[in-house]
Parts: C-alpha cells; structure tokens; sequence
C-alpha cells in the first residue's frame, strides 16, 4: 500500500485506488459468500448488564497520519490523546481506524461506562 496522506496530492489518488481495489475485492468476496460486508457493534458488560451504544466515525482529513475520531453520540466524543496518540504517530502508516476502535476505544469502554452508567447518563441496555 502507497505510504502516504490526503495532502500528498498524486500519491493520494494512487492510495484511494489501492483502498477502493481492496474494498471493492473484499466486497465481492464477501457477496459471492452471501456474507454482509461488516458491521460495527458497540457494547460493553457492566453489573452483568449488556449496554449498547451508538457509534459514529469522522475521519478527519489528515487521515491516516491522525486517528479517526470516535464518537458516542450520547457520551461524547473519545479523546485518543494522551495513551493512544503516541502510539498512533509511531505506527500511523499500518494503523487504521480497527486499530483506533481496539486501542482506543475498548480502554475508554472500560474506563467509562461504569461511571455513564452510575450517573444515570447511559440506560440503553439490552
């Protein structure tokens, strides 16, 4: 894959051609399995109690040399500063936003919905 970001001008195109081949394969691949695409499921087990969220993804123009930004529409948006964005800026050009949503948002799940919960901000369970 073609090393680079969305202000790289030429070398842009030759990616976006790259990740449209790899989607429009693995699309096919998957419809000629009769197999859905991909879907995202946001949820976390709290006091044995499933809570699922919303889950949106903005990816920002200076993709892939920033993270995705990952937001919960009624919790707000999830900062990957401070653990996540050193290890993003050391590993952006095989990173992607898998990698954002695993290291993350699973530590922020952990670290937070306890306390959505516990201040009644989070109710959607299942």
């Amino acid at each position: 894959m073609t090393k680079t970001g969305l202000r790289d001008g030429a070398t842009c195109v030759q990616r976006l051609k790259e990740e449209y081949k790899a989607l429009i394969a693995y699309t096919g691949m998957n419809k000629s399995n009769n197999n859905d695409w991909f879907r995202i499921f946001c949820w976390y087990i709290h006091n044995l109690l499933k809570y699922e969220f919303d889950l949106q993804l903005d990816i920002l123009v200076t993709y892939p040399s920033t993270a995705s930004e990952i937001e919960l529409p009624q919790g707000g948006k999830i900062y990957l500063t401070i653990h996540f964005k050193p290890l993003w800026n050391e590993n952006y050009r095989i990173f992607g936003t898998a990698h954002a949503l695993c290291l993350g948002l699973a530590p922020w799940l952990v670290a937070e919905v306890p306390i959505l919960v516990d201040c009644g901000m989070s109710t959607k369970m299942m």
